[in-house]
């Protein structure tokens, strides 16, 4: 009998997918690796001037900010779930021109 092993799929490496907005002009931002190897967040529409974002620089901005209003739950929270954390807790996040300019919509 022949069994084969499926890896588990690995947590995505973007986790704020899904949740970061341009502010100028509302555009979710997209993943992407620059060709240095750094993760980005970039503006999709070719007309905002919105600067490329580090993604470990925003994702860990994100996270201090979850983490400050709930201690308790964050310390539980291994890295590889973070973003079910996050996406349990935030609708969205507006990124304005500088990666610290963020806006968070949080879930009721």
């Amino acid at each position: 009998m022949h069994s084969s092993h499926v890896a588990p799929p690995s947590p995505d490496p973007y986790y704020l997918r899904g949740l970061l907005h341009c502010r100028f002009c509302g555009q979710e931002l997209r993943p992407a690796f620059a060709s240095s190897g750094q993760r980005l967040y970039g503006c999709p529409n070719e007309e905002c001037e919105r600067p490329w974002v580090s993604a470990e620089r925003v994702e860990q901005q994100a996270w201090t900010r979850f983490a400050a209003l709930n201690e308790e739950a964050a310390r539980e929270v291994p890295p590889a779930a973070r973003q079910s954390a996050l996406v349990a807790v935030i609708n969205r996040i507006t990124v304005g021109w500088r990666p610290e300019e963020l806006a968070y919509d949080w879930r009721d």
